[in-house]
């Protein structure tokens, strides 16, 4: 799981500044997104979405997430 995790980062910060200089802003937040579901999956069952519900502070940094990655590529 570390392994892919690390890959995954690594392949999304090569997309972001590949795709749009502006991007790579955003390549901290996935940091800390993925860091925070980390956490989250070991104390849960291992079921993504209940993972992703359980916590109001991973919802807010994915809204965040979400209204960052349309202003960047629609604005």
């Amino acid at each position: 799981m570390y392994l892919c995790l690390g890959l995954g980062i690594v392949f999304y910060s090569l997309w972001a500044i590949e795709r749009l200089v502006a991007l790579t802003y955003t390549v901290p937040l996935v940091i800390i997104i993925c860091m925070k579901y980390n956490l989250l999956f070991i104390n849960t069952d291992g079921d993504p979405v209940n993972t992703m519900y359980s916590s109001k502070s991973m919802m807010l940094l994915l809204g965040v997430y979400t209204v960052l990655i349309t202003g960047i590529l629609y604005l």
